[in-house]
């Protein structure tokens, strides 16, 4: 039957529960029933962890009342037993500094508990009463308060009876569970606790008990908690739609009240009120801006509201929650509903909702606002849908842990604080989102897969995927970020489709085993920001590996692509190489070179056009590592640059194979001997090559071996094949006998006309003449060698 308002308001409530309160600490020591071998008596002012270290097994040890100062650990099968609470006391006060609980309970030992006040001091953080081991455990008669962490932690897998106990203002939980043990609850007061009154942290702890009075705390019950530990507030009736104020003045008492599967209705105005939902309900406010469940006064509370393990299904419509909200286990579907909260009292993180266990929620039209935490955390096995979500001004979005899974559609992260979205384990989706605003924003992937199709990541830090993860972007626009996306320690990362443009820094980086595979993507006009040192299109570095098809790599700040970078030494054993792979892609109008090989690395690109960039072509720096660099190019184009078509040096196998290297502003080719460059075990093959209007065709120094075979070298300005001696140095300024070319030149079926013919070069075919002529078309195999 439904009460008028006011016939048992809140108040008279909380009258009962302090009634309680003062019953419990007015009343004398409960009677003991001294057991065991040895009664020891211990007064004020004497040690208690002595007495307990020689004390027998089964002993008794009474406690006189008076206020003890020390930090007790029992771990031996003992009963210790003090006056009571009240008039005469026994006090036991943590010593400040000591880190450890006030009274630790660990072994597998049987003990008991009675009769005592375990005060925490604030000063640090452990909790005030610590039970560990696998032993037999009874705490009665206890109350425990003043621990800045738990009031009761149990890491147990033995058996722990918690009776006729009061446990208060405590700044994290009143009982905290966190072992697969088993635990008993009876006839306790439990109130103003921080954080939860009880929590049950793993689904495997066997929990039971009845006639606690819990009240006034951050949420009565948490996580997997059973229901029945909690005296309610009201019995439940048959009532299918309850109303708040007017059927009942407090919403946990319309929850008490209402059928499984009914509906509570909650006016207009805001509610400052902790919830335990421990049924099958509907919470249906009068819209967000109307409805409000906020934090009481009392500035205590750490929760808005908690779902038990228990509840199969839960309905949440039209409402504002301000404090976080914990769903374990139940099939939930929010709409239309305000997420927002700031940081507590205490300056811990918030999380707006967590979901954890089994949890199935479905949010449509959710807004996560302003807090100073994590807006969703999903975790262990829980299952998540998100449509036309709202995430704005958080410290972090989403964060994906243990296994979760997450489908977001249509959703966007707004000027974040931090990450938007962290993935640690598990999958997520996401589809036409967008990420935008916020220098520390962006994605992270720490574990797990994502998977996001037709998304913006913009004005944040980007996309970061680092670990044994696998990222998968399609039709993605990733623009002024910081950097657009960066792989490492071994993460794999396919893009399909993908705009990576405008970034401050670089647009894609691979590094520390990091790999990518970019198909049909646009890596262009990034690094133009004016604080950025990182300004290439595409970095490769330390063991990573990219593959690029169908991809346009243009106008970024520094190179179109840098891969690796100097080394010293010989080769490392078990190193891998970066690696490269191109195919049909275009490089283009780059600050700098289109592609710079820097270090122990293997790059191959075939049908792929080097284009117009305003420093080389294709510029090898000297690796100083046997063996370094393995580049082969295949029916590619090298064109238009302001430098040099392909600049050669250092420890490199390069092979050229129908390739055109024409039009650049200095030589098409240049083997050339400078700084760090060590030229003995460098290996250039030319085949079936194009090099036209260049500067000079080929210029040859130092020690190479090269082999120049069925090439076309016409129409350039200087020579066709300059190698480099006392008679041909000229044109390259004053001689200098250090570049001069001593290596091996074979070859032959080439056309190098000199500057007579119509295609003629204009200083000369080869320079020395006649000595190299067996390089040419027609000439006998060996002559001049």
């Amino acid at each position: 039957m439904l009460r008028a308002r006011g016939s048992d308001s809140s108040l008279a409530g909380t009258v009962r529960f302090k009634a309680l309160i003062v019953a419990l600490a007015s009343c004398v020591s409960i009677a003991v029933a001294l057991t065991g071998t040895e009664v020891i008596e211990v007064q004020m002012g004497e040690s208690i962890q002595a007495a307990i270290d020689a004390a027998p097994d089964g002993a008794t040890i009474r406690l006189a009342p008076g206020l003890y100062r020390e930090n007790i650990i029992i771990s031996k099968p003992l009963r210790l037993v003090g006056s009571g609470r009240s008039p005469s006391m026994t006090r036991i006060h943590a010593v400040v500094s000591q880190e450890v609980s006030t009274l630790t309970i660990t072994g597998d030992a049987d003990v008991v508990v009675e009769n005592l006040v375990v005060d925490r001091s604030r000063k640090l953080f452990p909790d005030a009463v610590a039970v560990l081991g696998s032993g037999n455990v009874t705490l009665r008669g206890l109350e425990v308060l003043g621990s800045r962490s738990n009031g009761i932690s149990i890491h147990s897998t033995g058996t722990v009876e918690i009776r006729e106990c009061w446990i208060h203002t405590n700044m994290g939980n009143g009982i905290d569970v966190q072992s697969p043990g088993t635990v008993e609850v009876w006839d306790c007061v439990i109130g103003l606790n921080a954080g939860f009154g009880i929590v049950v942290q793993t689904a495997g702890a066997a929990v039971s008990g009845g006639g606690n009075d819990l009240r006034g705390n951050g949420a009565e019950l948490g996580f997997f908690a059973p229901s029945e530990l909690r005296t309610v507030l009201v019995e439940q009736t048959d009532a299918t739609h309850v109303r708040v104020p007017w059927d009942y003045e407090t919403i946990q008492e319309a929850i008490d009240a209402v059928a499984p599967g009914g509906i509570v209705e909650i006016a207009e105005g805001v509610f400052p009120q902790a919830l335990t939902i421990w049924k099958s309900l509907t919470i249906r406010g009068q819209g967000a801006d109307e409805t409000k469940l906020e934090t009481p006064k009392m500035a205590l509370w750490l929760y808005g509201g908690v779902v038990l393990h228990e509840v199969e299904s839960l309905i949440v419509e039209q409402i504002a929650l301000k404090r976080p909200w914990v769903l374990v286990g139940p099939e939930a579907s929010l709409q239309d509903v305000d997420v927002w909260c700031t940081a507590s009292r205490y300056g811990l993180d918030d999380v707006g909702i967590e979901l954890l266990g089994s949890a199935v929620a479905e949010f449509n039209s959710v807004r996560f606002r302003e807090i100073e935490g994590v807006g969703l955390r999903v975790m262990e096995s829980a299952n998540v849908s998100m449509r036309g979500c709202l995430f704005e001004r958080c410290d972090l979005g989403i964060l994906v842990e243990d296994a979760g899974t997450i489908d977001l559609i249509g959703c966007d992260f707004l000027q974040m604080e931090g990450l938007a979205l962290e993935v640690q384990s598990g999958d997520v989706h996401l589809s036409s989102c967008v990420i935008r605003g916020g220098e520390e924003s962006g994605v992270a992937v720490y574990g797990g897969a994502l998977f996001a199709q037709d998304c913006v990541i913009a004005e944040s830090e980007g996309l970061a995927a680092n670990g044994e993860v696998y990222v998968e972007l399609v039709d993605c626009v990733i623009t002024e970020n910081i950097t657009g996306v960066r792989v490492t320690d071994g993460a794999q990362v396919d893009l399909a489709g993908c705009a990576i443009d405008g970034n401050h820094g670089e647009g894609a980086v691979a590094m520390m085993g990091g790999r990518m595979d970019l198909t049909d993507c646009t890596i262009t006009d990034n690094g133009h920001g004016s604080d950025r040192w990182s300004t290439d299109g595409v970095s490769v570095l330390k063991s990573s590996y990219v593959r690029m098809s169908g991809c346009s790599v243009g106008r970024n700040r520094g190179d179109g692509i840098r891969v690796g970078r100097p080394v010293l030494g010989s080769s490392p054993p078990g190193t891998e190489r970066d690696e490269v792979y191109m195919d049909e892609c275009r490089v283009f109008e780059n600050g700098d070179s289109g592609l710079s090989i820097l270090g122990w690395c293997r790059v191959e690109a075939t049908n792929t056009a080097l284009e117009q960039n305003a420093g080389h072509g294709i510029w090898i720096f000297p690796s100083i590592l046997e063996g370094g660099i393995v580049v082969k190019l295949t029916d590619c184009t090298i064109a238009g640059h302001l430098g040099t078509g392909i600049s050669i040096e250092g420890y490199t196998d390069v092979r050229l194979e129908r390739c055109m290297i024409v039009r650049n502003a200095e030589s098409g080719v240049v083997v050339e001997v400078g700084g760090w460059a060590v030229s003995e075990s460098l290996k250039i093959r030319l085949h079936a090559c194009s090099i036209s209007e260049n500067s000079t065709g080929v210029l040859l120094t130092g020690s190479p071996s090269v082999e120049l075979a069925d090439c076309q070298i016409t129409s350039n300005l200087g020579y066709g094949l300059q190698i480099y001696g006392e008679g041909c140095g000229g044109d390259q300024g004053a001689y200098d006998p250090d570049l001069r070319f001593t290596g091996e030149l074979t070859g032959s079926g080439n056309v190098i006309p000199d500057g007579s013919g119509l295609d003629g070069n204009s200083l000369g075919g080869i320079c020395p003449a006649g000595e190299w002529d067996f390089l040419l078309e027609g000439a006998a195999p060996g002559q001049g060698v």
